[in-house]
């Protein structure tokens, strides 16, 4: 009898323990590794969304995105007219960017946009222009539109669009052709692929 009583009290501790660990995985895949804050005054609306640094587990921030209007479309869905967002540098980038646009939508609690009408993207060393850009997880920027690119040395088109790898300060044109300084000279080029590194 005494054996039976150890046994269940053993499973009941087992079971209790289960469900324990259970329950706080599931609680622990409900907290987000960002958060974003949220600030209104009369020139418009202004969002701040701080992100796990992937390296030293750090919060830090992310994105800054203002908008002069927005309408919650969904729980996780907003449209913003007149966008001015940072994207702070991360990873292997060694400048925030800026990405500006008429019009777009905020989803996944800010770490993914969409604008369009007037797109670009501003760094220090580069300008890219297009009808849209796409922005998913805070990680890469890209477009399926023609894009146009002007950096000090490298202009051209891109007729199938580009990829910005923001972690790895890499973008990726596609179909692309223009021109290119070297030594005081200027060359001409077409390719399927531009690859576009940014030296640290």
């Amino acid at each position: 009898m005494k054996s039976k009583k150890i046994l269940k009290i053993a499973i009941g501790v087992f079971l209790l323990a289960t469900l324990v660990y259970i329950f706080s995985g599931i609680k622990g895949k409900k907290q987000p590794n960002y958060t974003t804050e949220f600030k209104a005054d009369a020139k418009g609306v202004e969002f701040t969304t701080w992100a796990q640094d992937k390296k030293n587990q750090k919060i830090r921030k992310a994105l800054k995105l203002k908008c002069s209007e927005q309408v919650k479309e969904s729980e996780d869905k907003t449209s913003m007219k007149n966008i001015d967002a940072v994207i702070f540098k991360n990873g292997r980038m060694n400048k925030d960017i800026k990405v500006f646009g008429d019009q777009g939508f905020t989803e996944n609690n800010y770490r993914n946009f969409f604008l369009e009408k007037n797109a670009r993207i501003v760094s220090q060393d580069f300008i890219v222009t297009s009808e849209n850009f796409t922005l998913k997880d805070l990680a890469e920027l890209s477009s399926a539109s023609h894009v146009y690119f002007q950096t000090e040395v490298l202009n051209g088109t891109a007729s199938s669009g580009m990829n910005f790898y923001l972690d790895l300060n890499t973008i990726k044109f596609f179909d692309a052709i223009g021109t290119y300084k070297r030594n005081n000279r200027k060359f001409s080029y077409r390719c399927s692929v531009l690859w576009f590194i940014e030296k640290d």
